[in-house]
């Protein structure tokens, strides 16, 4: 019986400066539950694969042409949402639609299966790592005027530097 493991698929920006200083801005807002996310990236996909074509992955997603494609970085967004965020992230303007298609057919036809819906393209800055801990109203509010005061700096445009295939 041939292993399977977790894949994720991702892409990484040329210059992840501007990441790294934006989340540096939110540092002081946010309390110790929240840890930096301090590899800049986007999720391409998530699948489960057997481990003897995971090489196979990592070539194909190499060959879509996604290294030096241009993006824009255009607003932040809390998930789930703004009042208990779990994850503090970039939305990244870029459609990767049709490479994740390709991908998760390719994934497919090797007895493998994509592991959730791919999210929306973006890139986390900040994630609880305290599942317990719920934001108060008070801090809640900080972190949304800080947002806004931000904002106008948290629209730039990148390029895609790297595409990245690890298990998991």
């Amino acid at each position: 019986m041939v292993r399977k493991t977790n894949v994720w698929v991702g892409v990484r920006p040329l210059n992840p400066e501007p990441f790294h200083e934006i989340r540096k801005e939110l540092s002081d807002v946010l309390p110790q539950s929240y840890q930096p996310e301090t590899d800049p990236h986007i999720t391409v996909l998530q699948c489960n694969l057997p481990e003897n074509k995971v090489y196979e992955l990592e070539e194909r997603a190499r060959r879509l042409a996604l290294i030096g494609r241009t993006f824009t970085v255009d607003r932040f967004h809390c998930h789930p949402n703004a009042l208990h965020p779990e994850a503090i992230v970039l939305n990244a303007g870029i459609d990767l639609e049709a490479e994740r298609s390709e991908l998760i057919e390719f994934v497919r036809r090797r007895n493998g299966e994509p592991l959730a819906d791919p999210p929306a393209p973006h890139s986390t800055l900040w994630i609880k790592k305290n599942d317990a801990y719920q934001m108060d109203d008070q801090t809640s509010q900080q972190l949304a005027e800080r947002m806004a005061d931000l904002h106008s700096d948290a629209v730039w445009e990148a390029k895609i530097g790297d595409v990245d295939v690890n298990t998991f």
